[in-house]
């Protein structure tokens, strides 16, 4: 009886979907059992054909190094290693088959293609029992580099036409690739083809929304903010885990909580306001053709300048990185408590804010005065005079009747929705508490069923950690309670300001601040005069209130004008 001829079949597609589509590793493998049924060869070991999903281009891969591995642990045993193609066995350039293909003969192997193209050897010193490297050659060498050059063009080909239509795509607004965590991905019908867009996930997007609006709220600190996401119940995503040929699903990932770490990541991604902006994008912002967890406004607040995005216009889009937009402002006008009323008041002469400063008298003494002379003669008057009057003035200003009716209905309601929420958001984290608290009873009830002392140990560490996501979960809704002292405390703030609108004005720290404060009292910013007249233009929701109205307190003093 003849010895048989023990053989290795090796089958590979570039990725796991081919490997149930297209060129599979089922065809393949048909393939090869096929031939070596024809050819009377034993396939080894345990009559298996080795399969594997990974790409063509590089020679190492866990199978094929598998491969190896059982040709050195049995030399000269494996006569071949049969493929369907010389594409299956590599994409790569000459020298990767050349390498390949000398890796295999240092083992006793040949590679065999079940179309026939590779040849046996043939050794032209035969006759004389004598071989050299230069003595040998492949009669089907010549087809053999053709075949694999041709597969490496066919490689760049199909990389050329996939990898471009997916640029097309991504620039064009759509999606490739898993979705973001808080999405998931939506097939779309567009021109007859399926394209894929992103929409918020309904289980998860709702810890991505609060994560931005808590940050763009910039009460809470990130560590409070954490806090808050985890009494949630947020957990990172089970993900599944594969063998290295990714043909096997070997577990998952751990599902964890919320960090720091993780949040400031999260937040500088503007994929979650709907911009796309990656390599394929040359790191510019396109808007994707969907709508985004959070707005643009809200991205931006929660990021508080380092990533900054900003519309152009005409759907063009720019990011800002690590944004001051203090240092937009123009300094020489900035607000100075010296002069608090500098970028207020105006020239009557040319209409621009006056300037204050200190000019020095004969004996050396200071005098503060707000004044201009922009292509006109002097004007200007004392500071203390100024500022009095003005105060003065600003202490008769009240809300009108008509808006106080209309602010008062919109707290109300603003209160009442917000009530609404706090006790959407305590139901949830109760509901929460329950779930977890049932989580505690069966780990105790698993504990004292444990007999193994690992065991038992590996279960006390569960339950500890389950107590403190417990114990996280009720201080997160012991804050979200609203007590009757809260309540009341809101409603006297609330009605002190409508009673002094002017304490809006307090606490003033830069110029963009003031000017926009002042900008909901005045139409357009009074002169000196007019103050004094009491006839600046208010807005339509103050008014001067006639009752404490004092003459006296308004200084009225000549035109300012110096030679």
């Amino acid at each position: 009886m003849n010895e048989p001829i023990y053989v290795i079949g090796y089958a590979r597609v570039s990725t796991a979907k081919q490997a149930v589509g297209g060129d599979s590793l089922a065809g393949q493998e048909q393939d090869i059992r096929n031939y070596c049924d024809r050819n009377g060869y034993t396939l080894f070991p345990d009559n298996k054909v080795f399969e594997e999903p990974f790409s063509g281009k590089t020679k190492s891969r866990p199978v094929y190094n598998e491969i190896i591995q059982i040709l050195k642990d049995n030399p000269g045993k494996v006569k071949f290693l049969i493929i369907r193609i010389i594409s299956r066995m590599t994409r790569g350039k000459v020298d990767n088959y050349y390498e390949i293909k000398s890796e295999l003969l240092k083992h006793g192997t040949e590679l065999r293609d079940v179309t026939g193209i590779i040849q046996a050897e043939k050794n032209h010193f035969d006759k004389y029992n004598l071989k050299y490297e230069w003595s040998t050659e492949s009669p089907s060498e010549a087809s053999e580099l053709m075949e694999v050059k041709r597969s490496e063009m066919d490689r760049k080909r199909i990389l050329r036409q996939l990898i471009e239509a997916q640029i097309l795509l991504v620039r064009d607004g759509y999606h490739m690739g898993p979705a973001n965590d808080g999405y998931v991905s939506k097939k779309v019908d567009v021109d007859m083809k399926k394209r894929y867009i992103l929409e918020p996930d309904p289980e998860r997007s709702k810890y991505y929304s609060e994560m931005f609006r808590l940050r763009a709220e910039g009460i809470y600190s990130d560590e409070e903010i954490v806090s808050k996401i985890n009494a949630m119940g947020f957990k990172s995503k089970v993900r599944k885990k594969w063998n290295n040929s990714k043909t096997k699903i070997t577990g998952k990932t751990e599902s964890l909580g919320l960090t720091v770490k993780t949040l400031q990541r999260i937040i500088t991604r503007p994929i979650y306001c709907g911009i796309v902006c990656e390599k394929w994008t040359n790191y510019l912002p396109i808007k994707g053709k969907w709508n985004g967890i959070v707005s643009m406004d809200i991205f931006n607040k929660a990021n508080r300048g380092k990533v900054y995005i900003n519309s152009l216009g005409e759907n063009r889009f720019e990011i800002l990185y690590d944004q001051k937009l203090e240092k937009f402002l123009d300094k020489r006008h900035d607000f100075r408590p010296d002069f608090p009323f500098k970028n207020i008041l105006k020239c009557p002469l040319c209409g621009k804010p006056l300037l204050g400063s200190f000019s020095t008298g004969k004996l050396g003494n200071k005098y503060p005065a707000y004044h201009c002379s922009r292509k006109h003669e002097r004007y200007a008057f004392p500071r203390k005079e100024a500022e009095d009057t003005f105060n003065n003035f600003l202490a008769t200003i009240k809300f009108t009747d008509e808006f106080i009716s209309i602010i008062e209905r919109a707290l109300v309601y603003k209160y009442r929705r917000e009530e609404g929420t706090v006790a959407d958001k305590s139901n949830f984290i109760s509901k929460r508490i329950l779930e977890i608290k049932e989580q505690k009873q069966l780990k105790l009830r698993a504990i004292e069923a444990a007999n193994s002392p690992i065991v038992k140990a590996d279960l006390e560490k569960e339950y500890e950690s389950i107590h403190i996501e417990l114990s996280r979960a009720q201080n997160e809704r012991n804050k979200l309670d609203i007590n009757e002292d809260q309540i009341h405390e809101f409603i006297k703030n609330t009605k002190d300001l409508m009673e002094h609108p002017t304490k809006i004005l307090e606490n003033i720290e830069n110029k963009r601040e003031q000017i926009t404060l002042y900008s909901l009292f005045f139409e357009e910013f009074p002169t000196y005069e007019e103050i004094v007249s009491r006839t600046p233009k208010l807005t339509f929701i103050f008014k001067i209130n006639e009752e404490k109205l004092d003459e006296k307190s308004l200084t009225v003093r000549r035109q300012g004008i110096e030679p």
